[in-house]
């Protein structure tokens, strides 16, 4: 089972990126679990510290946390982990 976390504090960027991901496993009978958060808190916290996060796809810029920061947070907890960064920005 891989489990994959998306962090988007856009709804729509976050339901058009867990449709590819849910796609993507289906297509290739891959078992997966998509975990979605529009925002840094302790829930998504608890979920990290006690889950293996295997792919991450982490918006830049996001309200009390930016992906960067999250995304070094993750890595203290697996080298292995695959990060994608989004943004929805242009400039």
């Amino acid at each position: 089972m891989i489990n994959i976390l998306i962090c988007d504090d856009s709804k729509l960027s976050l339901d058009i990126n867990k449709a590819y991901v849910n796609d993507f496993v289906r297509k290739r009978k891959i078992k997966a679990e998509c975990y979605t958060f529009q925002e840094i808190n302790d829930q998504l916290k608890q979920l990290y510290q006690n889950m293996p996060i295997d792919i991450a796809l982490l918006d830049i810029s996001m309200p009390g946390m930016d992906g960067f920061t999250l995304c070094k947070e993750l890595r203290k907890r697996s080298e292995t982990l695959g990060i994608i960064m989004l943004t929805a920005r242009t400039q």
